[in-house]
């Protein structure tokens, strides 16, 4: 990680490189977008609050519009709430690069991968969220996949090949970006997920949330009382009836 100026810099070489950014990230400080500018080589990482995707103030707009049409922007992450130590606000991962056509990965020009990992993690504790080593894994691979050529190798056939995951990853079009007024936020991009069918028919779920409801009513009832028996001890006396 080296830092240059007010640029959190990470050169991406490969999948441990976005692994590696995703584990120090509450160890990490964010700094104003337009630093980027002049400050990007081949390919960096950098870390930003959430609104660096859809602000339009101190000029970030026309900014991160600018990133855009030159095409520059490679790859978009959003991360989770209290994923950092003095601080619950979610941030995102920006990942920026000179060269997209080609070189050692697939030419991915006029393209721009959004991934939303918004709802994973899990909670070390009241106030702190981390990610597991299989969250990581799938965030960095799948970025890496998207990069990857196709391989002529019959040996190699069987690497995981990118595809767009409803609710978690799009690979979209400059165009589509551009609808959107250049506004980068993955959830725009990605959508929300299906919902998982089961075989539970509506009258056993209702049944099931009804019998709930009635032991979560039973228990109510059974709290009132006690309530009033410990105010009782002390003098005050709760009525029943309603006050006209």
């Amino acid at each position: 990680m080296i830092v240059i100026g007010a640029v959190i810099y990470y050169k991406m070489m490969d999948v441990g490189s976005m692994a590696s950014l995703l584990r120090v990230m509450p160890t990490l400080f964010g700094y104003n977008i337009s630093f980027i500018t002049c400050r990007l080589r081949v390919r960096q990482g950098l870390y930003y609050l959430n609104g660096s995707l859809s602000s339009n103030t101190s000029g970030e707009g026309e900014i991160r519009k600018a990133l855009v049409v030159q095409d520059l922007v490679d790859c978009i992450v959003m991360l989770p709430t209290q994923l950092f130590y003095n601080t619950g606000i979610p941030a995102c991962l920006w990942f920026l690069s000179r060269y997209k056509n080609g070189n050692k990965h697939r030419d991915r020009k006029g393209e721009v991968l959004f991934i939303d990992a918004s709802e994973l993690g899990y909670m070390v504790n009241r106030s702190s969220r981390a990610f597991t080593e299989e969250e990581i894994k799938r965030v960095a691979h799948t970025y890496h996949e998207w990069k990857r050529k196709p391989s002529p190798s019959p040996s190699q056939r069987e690497e995981k090949i990118y595809s767009d995951i409803k609710g978690f990853c799009k690979s979209a079009s400059l165009a589509e970006i551009e609808k959107h007024n250049f506004v980068l936020t993955p959830g725009l991009y990605v959508g929300i997920p299906d919902e998982v069918e089961d075989d539970v028919s509506f009258d056993d779920r209702m049944g099931a949330l009804t019998m709930a409801l009635g032991e979560q009513m039973r228990e109510g009832r059974l709290l009132d009382e006690e309530i009033k028996k410990q105010l009782g001890k002390v003098g005050f006396i709760v009525s029943d009836r309603l006050v006209d």
